[in-house]
């Protein structure tokens, strides 16, 4: 590896031999750069890439109408888990064997309950609102729980420029700007 990426790599070490990447799977951008990052890892590594994407039901309610609930959020991971794929490489790579799961339950318990294995390489994104290493719960349980190595992912630059809707705002004035400017010449 040249030089320092941002990437914050617990117990990494080049001699380690991957047989599998584990990754979390969501739909920010940090996320997303996760995706690729597991990608590249597994690639590297000549190892399985096995992509999760955990989900809670948060309810207190324990009737046979939650089961209707359960099954709606277990779909819409499932098309998070896909979308997240399409949006960060056009799709699943068919260049190395991966395995998509969905999983219900905490995503930091679920994250290290599938990366069970010593030989194991866990990638997960940092939180995008201010990269720290203890900020997050997911990073935190990870970093003190996984019983393999862990592979932070930074946020990408536009992450940390702002949040999306003051992007979408000065965005929208540059644009007024430049169209005000152009009507006049």
């Amino acid at each position: 590896m040249s030089g320092y990426d941002g990437t914050h790599r617990a117990g990494y070490s080049m001699s380690t031999k991957t047989t599998r990447v584990v990754v979390g799977v969501s739909p920010t951008l940090t996320g997303l750069a996760a995706i690729r990052v597991a990608v590249d890892e597994a690639r590297l590594h000549g190892a399985e890439l096995i992509a999760v994407r955990a989900w809670a039901f948060k309810s207190g309610w324990r009737d046979g109408a939650t089961r209707v609930w359960r099954q709606e959020i277990a779909r819409q991971a499932e098309h998070t888990l896909t979308a997240a794929f399409s949006a960060a490489m056009g799709g699943p790579p068919d260049d190395l064997p991966v395995q998509m799961i969905v999983c219900e339950g905490l995503p930091e318990k679920v994250l290290v309950a599938q990366a069970d294995r010593a030989d194991d390489l866990l990638v997960i994104g940092a939180p995008e609102s201010g990269w720290h290493l203890n900020r997050t719960v997911v990073v935190r349980y990870c970093a003190r729980r996984a019983r393999c190595r862990l592979l932070v992912v930074p946020p990408p630059e536009l992450a940390r420029v702002g949040r999306t809707g003051s992007l979408a705002r000065s965005l929208r004035r540059e644009a007024d700007g430049f169209a005000r400017a152009n009507v006049h010449r």
